[in-house]
């Protein structure tokens, strides 16, 4: 059924919600233009769907967790998780459910986060990434790090990249020497945890006297938007229209639901009529600013494990990307995707495993022609396995 708040308040307090009571599992909730809610609920019941006209804004002082297939925020709507005044001091977290849903929705715009309006997430502050001050060896349970290093604590996952340096050849020799270990303890500078099961050494000597040693990443937040099961249907996150958003300290992790695996393969429709029903829907990824007019701020966050591409960015402008992980892509971990993207800001990203898709034994580049169900030629771009793939050059790396 549909539940929706009549008065401001909390989530928890059923006075928000009138005669109809709160809502159940499988309920359509609305929150219409000019009311404000505070999600104050830690627990597990599923929506079908939440669509914010008014304000959402999640307790900052205890934890919480929102589990439902989509969450639509409206032009009219603000979701806060944390904001200026008062970043998320405990836990948060958006899960998107396993939820078959395709029959209704061939296109596949639901099951995620669909931005319209405004969306503002303050996670904990911490040191996203540091270097090593040596080489690091396997068997090795404890290093030490080029800075001091903020609210790590034991649990984080510290992910460390491959640094095998070895010499390019074709066909590419996949090296899968990246990994995650587990901190244990964090005194100074130095940092004990599990053991590596790896070398990872800096820079070979050179005649510049360089010397360069691996970084070392933070891959825990304590604002997590994630899918309910990595391997059934994953939700996707997309910005469009004139949305305004402002992502710090939050982890985006197993979105995403386009496949680098295969040339994509759209749904049709046309006059209401479903003419071919896909089976890799494009444009519902992992981190997607599609189309997108407003503010676009997306930093010290980690974006893991994506089938196609990590961040997205398509027909949308003077976005800042600023000291994110992107790891554990399939295609490409950052896309810039139609040529006409300008003033866009990457600067201090950390990219860490990217897998090519079905263009990674190519040598054209990433750049393959298809064709359709309806036997029409089109370019497939982008997953080849870079690190960064843009089709624009008007913008900063």
């Amino acid at each position: 059924g549909i539940a929706i708040f009549i008065i401001n308040g909390k989530w928890s307090e059923p006075s928000t919600w009138g005669q109809m009571g709160t809502p159940s599992a499988g309920a359509d909730v609305r929150i219409p233009s000019g009311i404000e809610v505070v999600y104050d609920l830690n627990d597990t019941t599923r929506f079908d769907s939440i669509e914010v006209a008014g304000r959402l804004d999640f307790s900052t002082e205890r934890p919480t967790s929102l589990w439902l297939s989509e969450l639509m925020v409206m032009p009219s709507g603000e979701v806060t998780i944390g904001d200026e005044s008062a970043a998320v001091n405990q836990s948060a977290e958006i899960v998107i459910t396993d939820t078959d849903f395709k029959k209704f929705d061939p296109q596949e715009y639901g099951n995620g986060i669909i931005v319209l309006g405004s969306l503002t997430v303050r996670g904990e502050q911490k040191t996203t990434m540091a270097r090593f001050v040596d080489d690091v060896t396997a068997g090795q349970q404890s290093a030490w790090l080029n800075q001091p290093v903020s609210n790590w604590v034991g649990g984080d996952r510290l992910l460390v990249p491959e640094t095998a340096q070895t010499v390019t050849v074709w066909p590419r020799e996949q090296i899968e020497e990246s990994e995650v270990v587990v901190l244990d303890s964090v005194t100074n500078r130095t940092i004990e945890h599990s053991p590596f099961h790896f070398d990872h050494h800096g820079t070979a000597i050179n005649p510049f006297g360089v010397e360069r040693f691996a970084h070392i990443g933070n891959l825990t937040r304590n604002v997590v938007i994630r899918s309910e099961n990595p391997d059934g249907v994953r939700g996707h996150f997309m910005v469009t229209g004139t949305a305004d958003v402002d992502i710090e300290y939050a982890a985006l992790s197993s979105l995403g639901r386009t496949s680098a695996d295969l040339p994509v393969d759209d749904t049709v429709v046309d006059d209401g009529r479903v003419l071919h029903v896909g089976t890799n829907q494009t444009g519902r990824y992992s981190a997607h600013f599609h189309h997108a007019r407003g503010g676009i701020r997306l930093n010290h966050s980690v974006i893991e494990d994506n089938l196609r591409w990590g961040v997205v960015v398509h027909d949308s402008n003077d976005g800042v990307f600023e000291g994110n992980i992107v790891y554990d892509s399939d295609g490409a971990a950052v896309m810039v995707e139609q040529g006409n993207e300008t003033g866009n800001v990457f600067r201090d990203n950390l990219i860490v495993k990217v897998d090519g898709g079905h263009q990674a034994h190519d040598k054209r580049g990433g750049v393959t022609w298809h064709r359709d169900w309806a036997d029409t030629r089109f370019l497939e771009t982008g997953v080849d396995g870079s690190g960064f793939w843009a089709r624009s050059s008007s913008n900063s790396f």
